[in-house]
């Protein structure tokens, strides 16, 4: 007897585009070229499916830098959709207003769990920022200020999963300090009894200064100022700019808790 069901074929294009979805879900904001890299899609597909989505509002495109974020009718799909919101339509205009003010490059960072991913910089404003980069770039938890900050006013909770998550994972070599108690102890005393972190970062030629981005829910994120340390020392910065970007923080927490009562 022959077989007379087809076999299922899976719609090509539909996989595609929830492919890039997912791409823009893990970097926060990309370009053609980006997505491209990422899924292997040609660039030509790639940005006929980037344009759809914008058209049909599951995504944004700033002018500035011409990369894409996901939009409001991506809430309609998954409720994750509020760390990229945030960032974009409460954090982003807070940051290049206080950039404006302290020169130096300033950038929003979140936590995926294993690494801290900055979504949003002010890189393109700023004249001081040596190696300019953009949302997406990606950092340790333990060889970054953004993740020392982050690991350190996370929940006990999510601290270990985080802790777990990394003491394996060969990725950086900052990822080996995962096991040593004694050092996470120290890092967590020192961030929290500042009040922020400062980390030199040799492969961005500058130092990083950050402080938490705390909710009543807990911390959501990290804001940071990158800094050339053989131009200004971190005892100067802290003095001159703490403060400014710890009002800021304070800004984008205080409209995010409003925005998640609104909805």
């Amino acid at each position: 007897m022959v077989n007379m069901k087809k076999q299922f074929q899976p719609i090509r294009s539909l996989i595609r585009g929830l492919e890039i979805i997912k791409v823009i879900n893990n970097l926060g904001s990309v370009s053609i070229s980006e997505v491209s890299s990422q899924t292997g899609i040609p660039r030509g597909t790639v940005h006929r499916m980037l344009e759809t989505l914008l058209l049909e509002n599951y995504l944004i495109k700033d002018l500035n830098d011409n990369k894409y974020r996901l939009f409001k009718n991506i809430s309609l799909l998954n409720d994750n959709f509020k760390e990229s919101d945030w960032v974009f339509s409460i954090a982003k205009p807070l940051i290049e207003k206080l950039c404006k003010k302290v020169v130096w490059p300033i950038s929003i960072a979140t936590c995926n769990g294993k690494e801290m991913i900055l979504r949003e910089t002010t890189d393109n404003n700023s004249p001081l920022a040596l190696k300019k980069i953009s949302g997406g770039f990606k950092v340790p938890i333990l060889g970054s200020a953004a993740g020392r900050v982050f690991l350190s006013y996370t929940s006990d909770i999510n601290r270990l999963k985080i802790l777990k998550n990394i003491e394996n994972d060969k990725t950086y070599k900052s990822n080996l300090l995962s096991k040593d108690e004694e050092v996470i102890n120290s890092i967590i005393n020192d961030v929290k009894s500042k009040g922020y972190s400062d980390f030199a970062r040799s492969d961005l030629k500058q130092s990083v200064f950050a402080v938490p981005i705390n909710t009543s829910k807990g911390i959501i994120g990290t804001i940071a100022l990158r800094y050339i340390y053989t131009a200004i020392k971190a005892h100067d910065i802290e003095a001159k700019f703490y403060k400014s970007i710890c009002d800021t923080a304070s800004k984008i927490a205080s409209s995010y808790e409003i925005t998640l009562n609104t909805k």
